[in-house]
């Protein structure tokens, strides 16, 4: 009884499974999925903090947030729809809210005018009741309008990144939600590749996790010159007896002040320099590694969507991807040159 009970409670590690691959495959995938949830329950919060202490949404893409919440939005009534795992029901449930808080932020935070920030507002309503009147009166189409969410959730982070790209850092990001984003991105490569998931999602998760990863390789790149900063060391200042009349002891007293400030300067530089050179063997092995990462995920991502699909349109994802980080790259090298010749 004690066996069946506990075969009964892991059932939940068997969903979803392509019949054709073995179960520990399966298990090891919804154990992702486990992990994919944990991760996108805590992954806003960083951002959500860093807005609220700067009282300030500068740096970070308006556009990427209501994407972001019109996607979870449509997404909420199509994982309610079909046979989805549980834990993708409660991400579907509870990022909307974070997501929507975020937008709070760009409310009272940004220096836009008022009238335009209301006027935003006010179409932002407009769309999302629409989407909730569709949802509700045509049930039927759930997964036709569930491309919507595809769609956004595929150019979501584009908006993000060609920001960065204009402002040349990501210091609008919270590096702890892009760091975290990036791991959540490989977990959820994992459960949509490992499991029986609908075309939608397989589509949705390339994109997504491909355009991440994108912005993952910016926070390394355009942060490379702040992960470690060089404080200067503050000067200790040795003072010498003073108290003796005696002129002989003033002066051996001076000289030996004198003597133990070198000593102590000596000391600092040679400190210093190989605090610089083990913070700079950091910062570059660092890099490295997080670079190497970000490119083999790119292209593992390229291969799986491949081999989910078995077509070659497939090869217009990062195809695609590539063409609207490369145009918007150029664009603003472009208009950069031309300043600098006006």
């Amino acid at each position: 009884m004690s066996s069946n009970t506990t075969n009964n409670e892991l059932e939940w590690l068997e969903v979803n499974c392509w019949v054709s691959w073995p179960v520990w495959e399966c298990v090891i995938a919804n154990i992702a999925g486990l992990v994919s949830t944990v991760l996108w329950f805590t992954v806003l919060l960083p951002q959500v903090l860093k807005n609220f202490v700067r009282r300030s949404v500068s740096g970070l893409s308006f556009l990427w947030a209501v994407a972001n919440f019109t996607a979870s939005l449509v997404n909420i009534f199509f994982a309610f729809s079909i046979e989805l795992p549980l834990y993708v029901r409660v991400s579907a449930v509870y990022m909307p809210v974070l997501e929507l808080i975020i937008l709070g932020q760009f409310m009272m935070y940004s220096q836009k005018p008022f009238t335009t920030r209301l006027l935003a507002l006010l179409v932002c309503l407009l769309i999302w009741g629409g989407i909730i009147e569709l949802e509700l009166n045509l049930p039927e189409s759930k997964e036709k309008i569930q491309w919507i969410a595809i769609s956004l959730w595929s150019i979501e982070t584009f908006p993000q990144v060609i920001l960065n790209m204009k402002l040349q850092s990501t210091e609008g990001q919270s590096t702890i939600s892009v760091i975290i984003t990036v791991f959540g991105k490989t977990t959820d490569f994992l459960v949509t590749y490992g499991l029986n998931m609908p075309l939608p999602y397989v589509v949705m998760r390339y994109y997504s996790s491909s355009v991440a990863f994108i912005n993952g390789f910016q926070v390394v790149w355009y942060g490379q010159d702040s992960w470690f900063s060089n404080h200067p060391l503050t000067s200790v200042k040795t003072s010498g007896e003073s108290s003796t009349d005696e002129s002989t002891k003033l002066l051996k007293d001076r000289v030996s002040d004198m003597m133990l400030d070198h000593q102590i300067n000596a000391s600092k530089r040679e400190l210093s320099e190989t605090n610089r050179t083990c913070r700079s063997c950091c910062v570059s092995v660092t890099r490295f590694i997080s670079l190497s990462y970000i490119v083999l995920g790119l292209f593992v991502f390229a291969v799986g969507f491949f081999l989910r699909t078995i077509s070659f349109f497939s090869l217009l994802g990062p195809l695609s991807c590539f063409c609207v980080v490369f145009c918007a790259n150029e664009y603003f090298r472009l208009r950069q040159s031309k300043k600098c010749f006006q």
